[in-house]
């Protein structure tokens, strides 16, 4: 069962009635040339990305370097679960004074 009468291909649709997709943010870090520096608001883009990329990765750079030595995947992921407690505890109190 053929269904072209009833949708019309992208082409002919008019532009008002395109899908555009899901709005995409740049997340990467934009790099300066040698020769040309990156302008004032690349920079201040850089800078609010690295605050927040440094918030992510210092969480995982915390718990990456702890080794889990259990028999069991329940086990596991009861140690993980305490040690996240762990972390969140002490990042409370950090952030309280």
């Amino acid at each position: 069962m053929a269904m072209s009468g009833l949708i019309r291909p992208t082409a002919t649709r008019p532009a008002s009635t395109r899908s555009r997709g899901p709005a995409t943010v740049a997340t990467s870090i934009a790099r300066a040339a040698a020769s040309v520096p990156c302008n004032e608001r690349e920079q201040a883009a850089n800078r609010q990305r690295s605050k927040i990329r440094a918030q992510v990765e210092h969480i995982f750079a915390q718990q990456a370097n702890r080794l889990i030595r259990t028999i069991g995947k329940a086990r596991a992921e009861v140690k993980i679960g305490m040690m996240n407690l762990v972390y969140n505890m002490r990042r409370l109190v950090w952030l309280a004074g």
